[in-house]
């Protein structure tokens, strides 16, 4: 197996960026993103073990994995990068060798399509018990009934945060009565100067608590031309989600944006967000896939 993809692999299930890791390293993150797409050589074995040491990984860890997957395996990681989306998740969620070997028996003796049914069938109630209550702050840690077709749109012609924000910001005052608007935008860019909310894959996540706002609001937009936010991968961001709330609801803020980042790292989510061609079937992918995802 290639040992960069081995190596974006890894990464993406440490939950690293590319720009962390090259600042770590002390290497340009465009010699990093050749060495991981197989456009460079791997490094020195120097190099390789502080990558490893950054990532957590055992000492020779990057070289023997590149070693023992086969063929065939490399190429279903290459063809399916999500992948190292389900890895990442298993290692957050601790799965043990049992547990793998558990799904694994579970696939093998009834097909995925059967077991993927029952896995729907067990949280589809729970999801559905979960997101009755959209005015309840604290009930629902789902994203998508806190969605309204006013607050989501497309935005052109801005090329910087600033600017984008205040646009952001002003359509959602339109639909409060009162917003201060240049307050909150104040807010947001101390929040930025702080660290960038663009997370990489061409995502932003702007938040602030703001006294203003007496319940949960998310803002979703589009930037069909991109535009830099100084994000942590250095790539244009195309999706801007922005949470606004009260101090009060503190807790479902935290869940949201957390849930709201793990969809958002999806790479087919993504892509299938920005392909939509109006706010309700935005709203349409985001519940069917909270339906998947509990």
């Amino acid at each position: 197996m290639n040992f960069g993809h081995v190596l974006k692999t890894l990464r993406l299930c440490s939950g690293m960026s590319l720009r962390e890791l090259s600042r770590i390293i002390d290497v340009s993150p465009t010699y990093l993103s050749l060495i991981e797409n197989g456009k460079q050589p791997p490094p020195s074995d120097m190099r390789v073990a502080q990558i490893e040491e950054a990532l957590g990984l055992p000492t020779g860890c990057l070289r023997g994995a590149t070693g023992c997957v086969t063929s065939e395996v490399a190429l279903f990681i290459r063809n399916v990068p999500e992948v190292a989306d389900f890895l990442k998740a298993a290692k957050v969620n601790l799965m043990s060798a049992e547990d793998f070997m558990m799904l694994t028996s579970l696939i093998n003796s009834f097909g995925w399509q059967r077991t993927r049914e029952a896995l729907e069938a067990t949280t589809l109630h729970t999801v559905e018990t979960f997101t009755s209550n959209r005015e309840a702050p604290g009930i629902s840690p789902y994203v998508w009934p806190f969605l309204s077709e006013e607050l989501i749109f497309d935005i052109f012609g801005f090329e910087d945060k600033q600017r984008l924000l205040g646009e952001i910001v002003s359509r959602m005052a339109s639909q409060f009565d009162g917003l201060q608007s240049e307050i909150m935008v104040k807010q947001l860019l101390e929040r930025e100067r702080v660290a960038s909310t663009g997370i990489g894959d061409g995502v932003a996540v702007p938040h602030v608590y703001f006294s203003g706002l007496r319940r949960m609001v998310i803002v979703l937009s589009r930037i069909p031309t991109g535009m830099d936010f100084d994000a942590i991968d250095g790539e244009p961001v195309y999706l801007v989600l922005l949470l606004a709330g009260p101090v009060s609801a503190k807790d479902l803020h935290l869940q949201l944006l957390a849930r709201a980042t793990r969809l958002l790292s999806y790479s087919n989510f993504r892509e299938s967000v920005l392909k939509a061609s109006d706010p309700a079937e935005i709203i349409s992918i985001f519940r069917s896939a909270e339906r998947r995802i509990p």
